[in-house]
């Protein structure tokens, strides 16, 4: 089987992506035990780490062609775009990362809507 450093996909990279989720809260408590009381620091300081790991899935991330000018094409370019370039920059905020991981869950609506799965928003998500 051939093997890449951080996979090569669409849903495949997405779900990798995903999975480092709970590594930015592990990161913001190592933070928060360098800056103690400065929660807004701490975030500063492990989102863009954060990034860093969590964004290498964005390298080989491969948007079908069939979707490239269709809204699931643009949006996964937007957040391949951001995700890479959030690994370069010293502040993330807190907002930024919850935006992104709010458009990467607005980017998997809109693949299940366009394979024809209707979509029912979750309360919890």
């Amino acid at each position: 089987m051939i093997t890449s450093d951080f996979g090569k996909g669409f849903i495949y990279n997405l779900v990798l992506f995903c999975k480092h989720h709970d590594k930015a809260l592990i990161l913001y408590d190592t933070m928060l035990r360098i800056y103690p009381g400065d929660e807004k620091k701490a975030w500063e300081m492990a989102l863009p780490l954060w990034f860093n790991g969590a964004g290498d899935h964005f390298y080989e991330f491969t948007v079908p062609d069939e979707y490239k000018d269709k809204p699931i094409g643009k949006l996964a370019e937007k957040l391949r775009r951001e995700a890479l370039g959030y690994r370069m920059i010293d502040k993330v905020t807190r907002a930024k990362f919850e935006q992104f991981h709010h458009e990467v869950e607005k980017l998997a609506m809109l693949i299940d809507k366009e394979l024809g799965i209707k979509v029912v928003k979750a309360e919890w998500s």
